[in-house]
Parts: structure tokens; sequence; C-alpha cells
């Protein structure tokens, strides 16, 4: 829906080494006006790359559609190739790539020269400055005429060390604005890095639309009001009305049903990207984008005299603005519905399969929303509710057996956790879970046993509980008259030390979720704890967490937690974030000493 301008897609990144860089980029983008409206965007660049120490080979790439032309694209020794850019054939969205290979010979500057056209000037709203490779100085101009001046603005948006912005007012009453960049590192594929929209330096080009009333009259004239639901849409809607014993358990199975029915398939080039598919059209072919979802769940909806809408929304990790502070298409990315309910506003995403009734999935929290509403919007924020239910839960049972910790463990995924499990278990054949859950049961510890797992996940519930049997082979070992017990309660597949060692990008700690662990491990007869750990506790802005001990009456019992607090960690703060993890895991280590008295 969106449109995010890139001189580079970010599907193509490479690992690069640092023998081909960027000398020099020059570009301008010259903003075309029509008796005061702005009618599209001229743009040329010449980048100049370099290999310093051998001859090697550049990929160039440029995207464009039938909404950006490529007037010129050429480079020494290179040919342009012209390709769709496709996403498992789930995604189309009209976009196309200029790829070119560009020989190089070591110390030999090579320039390659792209002139673009864009024709939708309302989509021209954002400018990324990054490539795979390591640019030495650069320079873009944004050329806004005299008539629009005090219309069209740019703001820069996570500018690093050697990047600038400048305005420049013209004598003819126009304004250059004009980023500078010098040393700029190349990006790369990092685990656990955000995406590039909301890590990397950008600018905003906001202005076109000049607040978002404006905005909401151009995204709104793209819904059809007078669209004909047919037969086969009446009828079932019937059917989830008739089985639904109030409003909010038929919100909820019309949720479910699109969930469960509607193939993901987006077809968004040109209007399309904008335009919900009739919801007729998308329930007889059983497929559709989260317009097309949100709109036959609308529909639905409405049939059943619920007041349905569209809403527009920008999701967590992809957007960084918000429709107030940036009224552009670019601020948004999704569209889901909502059900009025009185004062209250029931927000429902038709594409996020394995959701449970009710539920809102982090990266709609706190998201600021365009809610259909007629002639003007209706603009709020999706309330940030449902987070106590993102929870893993471990409980235990154990007894010491000669080296071993056996029992029986239960864990309950909720919320983002269950949407992840449910999501690998029914992209995989059923002969496959076990060993799925055994892999999941047995983390970090790799001697264990899992025998029995079994899940019980009910339809209505946000969790899902498994239920195993257990041995942890050489967790109680016997070192002459003492046991040393090596349980390690935080098991956790979220909570990583993240590699700084090259890192330059930041990183997200993905998901958040409160991780609780609770042991009961039955000791032998006469042996007791030959002293406890310390209980630790931990408290800052990366991490909130315990392990705590206690023993009574022959058993041993530990309880611990954690969760992360902030959850986008900035690379010079990694290793600050490391810390805070490893002191966890090491309270986590400690071993017990058991003692016969």
């Amino acid at each position: 829906m969106a449109s995010l301008l890139t001189l580079f897609p970010a599907a193509e990144l490479r690992a690069t080494d640092d023998n081909i860089v960027i000398d020099s980029e020059s570009s301008v983008f010259t903003i075309i006006e029509k008796k005061g409206v702005m009618t599209g965007v001229k743009s040329s660049a010449t980048t100049t790359y370099l290999a310093r120490r051998a001859d090697d080979v550049a990929d160039f790439f440029a995207v464009y559609n039938e909404n950006i032309n490529i007037d010129k694209v050429s480079a020494p020794g290179a040919t342009p190739y012209f390709r769709t850019a496709e996403d498992n054939n789930i995604f189309y969205d009209g976009n196309r790539i200029c790829y070119m290979q560009i020989p190089l010979k070591q110390g030999k500057k090579t320039k390659a020269v792209i002139e673009r056209s864009f024709k939708a000037p309302e989509q021209f709203c954002s400018l990324s400055f990054w490539t795979p490779y390591h640019t030495v100085s650069s320079t873009t101009i944004v050329k806004v005429p005299a008539a629009l001046a005090d219309k069209i603005y740019v703001r820069p948006f996570r500018f690093r060390e050697g990047m600038s912005l400048r305005a420049d007012t013209l004598a003819n009453g126009g304004i250059d604005y004009t980023v500078t960049c010098s040393d700029l590192p190349p990006l790369r594929k990092e685990p656990g890095a955000p995406l590039p929209a909301v890590s990397e330096p950008q600018i905003f080009i906001g202005g076109y639309f000049a607040n978002t009333d404006k905005l909401y009259t151009h995204l709104s004239s793209f819904i059809n009001q007078d669209e004909e639901y047919g037969a086969d849409l009446t009828t079932l809607a019937s059917e989830l009305r008739a089985k639904a014993n109030d409003d909010i358990a038929l919100i909820d199975s019309t949720a479910a049903w699109v969930r469960n029915n509607i193939r993901y398939l987006a077809i968004e080039h040109g209007e399309y990207g904008h335009r919900p598919a009739a919801a007729a059209e998308v329930l007889a072919r059983k497929a559709g984008d989260c317009k097309g979802s949100a709109n036959l769940i609308k529909a639905l909806l409405k049939t059943n005299g619920i007041d349905g809408r569209l809403v527009w929304i920008g999701t967590e990790g992809n957007i960084t603005t918000s429709w107030e502070e940036f009224p552009a298409l670019s601020s948004g990315n999704h569209m889901i519905a909502a059900a009025m309910q009185g004062d209250s506003i029931i927000y429902i995403d038709g594409t996020t399969a394995n959701c449970p009734d009710g539920y809102i999935p982090p990266w709609l929290r706190r998201r600021s929303v365009i809610i259909e509403n007629g002639e003007k919007a209706l603009i709020t924020q999706v309330p940030d509710v449902c987070r106590q239910a993102d929870t893993d839960r471990l409980f235990a049972y154990y007894r010491i057996e000669g080296t071993e910790l056996t029992g029986k463990i239960e864990r309950h995924a909720g919320g983002v956790i269950y949407m992840s499990l449910m999501q690998s278990l029914r992209s995989m054949s059923p002969k496959e879970h076990a060993s799925f859950l055994e892999r999941y049961l047995r983390y970090p510890k790799k001697s264990v046993n899992i025998k029995n797992a079994e899940i019980t996940a009910p339809c209505k519930s946000p969790v899902m509980t498994i239920h195993a049997e257990i041995s942890e082979n050489n967790s109680a070992r016997r070192i002459g008259d003492k046991i040393l017990l090596d349980l390690k309660p935080v098991r956790s597949l979220y909570l990583e030390i993240v590699n700084t060692k090259e890192r330059s990008r930041d990183y997200i700690h993905s998901p958040v979720c409160t991780s609780v662990y609770d042991y009961t491990v039955e000791l032998p007869q006469g042996f007791s704890p030959e002293s406890l750990p310390e209980p630790f506790t931990i408290d800052n802005k990366w991490l909130r967490g315990y392990v705590r001990y206690s023993f009574d009456d022959g058993v041993l019992r530990c309880k611990a937690m954690y969760e992360p607090v902030e959850y986008y960690v900035p690379l010079e703060s990694i290793n600050e974030r490391n810390q805070s993890v490893r002191a966890l895991m090491r309270a986590s280590d400690a071993q017990i000493a058991l003692i016969q008295k």
C-alpha cells in the first residue's frame, strides 16, 4: 500500500567484503508541478563504483513499475536485465527490477547512470540511503519548485555521523533540500536486525497531503460504498449468525472464518495497492490480500447488522511514522477491519492465521489507525491490550533417579507464542510434529528424552498446553557423597547473546513475551541442599527477571521469570544488553550440591 522508494531492494542484500565501494553518488529528484499541484518527479543519478584491490563485479538494482518509468540506464560493459519482483507467488505488487552486473577493473572508477520518472506523486514520500556497498560520499538533492515551497517539506530519519540535511532557498523561490553523506557503511544481513525501513537513514518527503483529512479523502476514494454483496455472502453471514450466541461471539467467528478460509494472495499493483477487492469476489476466489480480507469481514458484519469498517494501519517493525505526525501513504502498509460496538472498537486482522479469538497481535498494538468514518476520518490508536497473554510458561515436576531428573512437564504457550507454534506445526506434516515438540521441549539441554508429548489447544483459548514425560540425563551427577543438581531453570528459545563481532546493525528482541518457570524437584530420602543460591533479581532497561530457590520437607522449588523491557536495541547498546542476559543465565546455571544428613 505504501511506497518506500529505495534504490536497492532489501531482498537482494548479499554478504560483501570491502573490495567494492561506491566512490561517489549524485542524485537529483526534481518535483514537477502544474498550477500549484505536484504532478510527478523526475530523477537522475550517477553512481561511481571502484574496485580497490582486485577486479570485481558490482550489482546494480533499480525498482520500477507502472508508476515509475526507467527512462535511461547504462554502465560500461553491462547489460540491463528487467525482471519481476515476486514473493513465493503470493504477493504481486507490480514492482519490477532493473538489474545490471557491472564489471570493474581494479583501481578504475566506473559509472552507472539511471534516469527515472515518478508518475504517482502521492507515492513519492520517502528516500532511503543504503546500499550493499560502502559509500565514500554521496549527494542527494530534492528540488521543490517555488509554487510548492510552502507545502512540500523534507525530514531526516536516523541520520548517522557523516550525514546532513540542508535547505537552500533559491532566487526563484524554490527550495533545494540537499542530503550529503560520507563514509556510509554497507547494509548487511545480520541475525535479529530490524528491517531497513525502520533502522536505516532516510528522508521523509511530506506535504502532498496537507493533513490527515486530505489523506483520508484520497484513501477512502478507493472504497465502493454501494458494493453488492451477493447471495453467497448473505448465506454465509446467516450461517455465522445462527451459530453465535451474541454479537461478540459473531465477531470472533466471522474473523476466524475469514482467517481459516481465505488464502493470502496479494495483488497490489497500481490502484489495487489501495482499492480493496469486492467482498463477493474474495469469497468466490477464497483468496485475497489484507484489504480483501478486511473488506470481506466488514461485509459479513454489516450483513449481520454490526457496524463493520475498514482500517488503515502501519504495523510495528515495518512503519516508523504515525498518520498524525506524517500524513502520507508511507505511514501505512496494512488494512484490517473494525467492529464498532458502542464506545468500543474491536480490531480484526483477517490475515493473522492462528490468531485466538479476541487477541490483538503485538504488531498492531499502540499503532496509529485511520478508521473509515464517512466524510471525515476517525483517527485513533489501537489499545495496548493482550500483552499479558504473550507468555511462555514451563511447569516441571521432577524426581531424582540415579543421574537423571525424571518426571512430567507442562509448557503453556500464550498469545504470540501460541501463534508462532501453531504456524510451525501447520507448516509441517503431522508425522513431523513429535520431533518438533521434542526439540522445543528439550531446549537448551541436549541429553533429554521426551515421551508422550500431547497438545491441548482449545479453539476459544489463547493458550496451547503441551504435556510430556521427561528425563534429563546427567542432570543429577554423583560426586562422592554429594549430588550435583544441574537444573538450568531458564529455558528459552527467545533469549540469546548477540554476537557483536563485526556487527554493524541494531538488534530487535523478538518475540516480546513473559517467560515463567516453575520447578518442583523431589529429593532422594535424607538429602537436602548444602546451600541454596542467593536470590537473583534483575530490573533494568533491557531485562526484568529473577531466579529464586526454596526448600521444604524434602522438596526443592525453583521459580524464575524474565521479560524484555526495551526490545529495540541500538548497536551501541547490544553489549550492555548482552551483559544483562549473561547475568540472568549465570544465575540459571548455578549448580546445587545436595548432601545427605
